[in-house]
């Protein structure tokens, strides 16, 4: 009976995923005594997440090992814990403090939001933050998400922030303004904050478990599980990591059970999301989950003049009207006509003149052709449907029609594959191909539906202003 534990966790192994096995299992230490296996963890929180996970396969493993059942307990093995890392190259007084005594320097500014942690386990250095609150531009398309997340770093309505949209919208400039905030107003003198792209964290994550190292685990299970704050990019780029989003999932926990912020950016709704952890997808929904939509003229034409002024270029009412209309997409697009803009002025000795706009900004928007979002959008207004509403799942007439012809208007006008179109409607390539190749028979056929199809078509292309031919 020596080596019980031993043998419980070769069943284990055959009955778990591999690298949920590694990461939760394999570092654990168990004895039985007395009829009682105590399993010992090296966290408060590894030790009730196995209690709540796997507490009923370790149960039916030790039966089949014992020979009859066994009381289990869960504990903490104080001596499996690592010291927190020393940073060396300390040159203040906070950077010098040991665990525990950063909250005895009394800090006179202004408290915002209460974040746990006294002390990152892991000493950060400072974020140099792109964007901030202050530079953002707020209109009806974003107005909401702005406020969540202003929200959050309070703590007033929630600790968790869910933000999704479409490309080039301001996801990452509200994430961002978060993580800027905290650091600068929350009650902590250098809060711990992550900030990173999802497939970053997953990177992270399997290298982990590649190394089959307990101190890289615990390192990896500290520092992201001690942060103050975890702010993560393009959650989507998660959907088919299925170990990677239980480790997320319990990630999240720990910093939202110790009063932690934890913020998300994503290209779809939770509910949107497939291949994805049930009781994720239950969590994510507990927090402010908040779309953003595209800018309207007035909006664009704001953000236009304010990406001028960060670039110290004057631009005309007229050229900013000019442009407002004319780059009607995403925000990228917007930044990306008044860095060549920016350039022409560089050129010339004289000030830019709206022929000059049209000649940059014309050549610009060929070069880029329609994007998805924006067909979609088009199409949507033409049929008086949502872009949501047309990227569903609905087998309505209208909604399957709709679908349909941002299939066909995409390859004529965007020139995207059908593998391309297929991932932007989370369909197979032959679904896509399908639909085009309907709205292409119905328009070489003389009957109602095709001559409908045809006017809605140029109806599209002239408020579009798209090319009535393919580029």
């Amino acid at each position: 009976m020596e080596n019980v534990w031993g043998d419980i966790c070769r069943r284990l192994s055959q009955t778990v995923q591999k690298t949920t096995y590694d990461m939760w299992i394999a570092n654990l230490d168990g004895e039985f005594v007395d009829g009682v296996l105590t399993i010992a963890a090296a966290m408060d929180f590894d030790a009730a997440y196995v209690r709540e996970h796997f507490q009923t396969d370790i149960a039916q493993a030790a039966n089949q090992v014992l020979g009859h059942e066994a009381e289990l307990r869960f504990t903490v093995d104080e001596r499996k814990q690592r010291p927190p890392a020393v940073n060396e190259a300390a040159t203040d007084l906070h950077d010098a403090c040991l665990p525990g005594e950063a909250g005895e320097i009394p800090d006179s500014r202004p408290r915002q939001g209460f974040l746990p942690l006294q002390w990152p386990v892991r000493p950060e250095a400072v974020k140099q933050w792109r964007h901030s609150f202050g530079d953002f531009v707020a209109g009806p398309c974003n107005a909401l998400a702005l406020e969540a997340s202003r929200s959050i770093c309070a703590g007033r309505a929630s600790n968790m922030l869910f933000l999704y949209s479409d490309p080039g919208l301001g996801k990452t400039h509200l994430l961002q303004s978060v993580g800027e905030s905290l650091s600068r107003d929350c009650n902590l003198t250098a809060p711990h904050i992550e900030y990173l792209p999802a497939e970053e964290f997953a990177t992270f994550f399997h290298q982990v478990l590649a190394s089959r190292n307990p101190g890289a685990i615990y390192d990896f299970k500290a520092r992201f599980r001690g942060a103050d704050a975890l702010l993560l990019e393009d959650l989507h780029k998660l959907q088919p990591m299925k170990a990677c989003q239980e480790e997320l999932l319990a990630t999240m926990i720990a910093v939202l059970d110790k009063g932690g912020r934890v913020g998300f950016s994503c290209s779809r709704a939770p509910s949107a999301l497939e291949r994805m952890n049930e009781q994720l997808l239950s969590r994510l929904g507990e927090g402010l989950t908040v779309p953003i939509s595209q800018p309207d003229l007035d909006t664009r034409r704001r953000i236009i003049i304010r990406k001028a002024e960060e670039k110290r270029l004057v631009l005309s009412g007229e050229i900013a009207d000019y442009l407002a209309e004319t780059v009607n997409t995403d925000i990228r697009r917007i930044e990306g006509c008044i860095r060549l803009l920016s350039i022409k002025a560089g050129m010339v000795s004289q000030g830019l003149t709206l022929g000059m706009a049209r000649e940059v900004v014309g050549g610009y928007m060929e070069r880029t052709r329609p994007a998805l979002p924006e067909l979609t959008r088009l199409v949507g207004e033409a049929y008086g449907l949502s872009p949501e509403a047309i990227r569903s799942k609905s087998r309505k007439q209208d909604y399957v029609a709709a679908r349909y012809l941002v299939f066909y208007l995409a390859r004529k006008h965007a020139r995207l594959t059908y593998q391309e179109i297929g991932e932007y409607f989370r369909l197979a390539h032959s679904s896509v191909m399908k639909g085009a190749k309907w709205i292409e028979a119905e328009l070489s056929n003389d009957t109602r539906t095709g001559g409908r199809l045809a006017k809605t078509i140029i109806m599209i292309e002239v408020n579009g202003k798209l090319s009535p031919k393919p580029r």
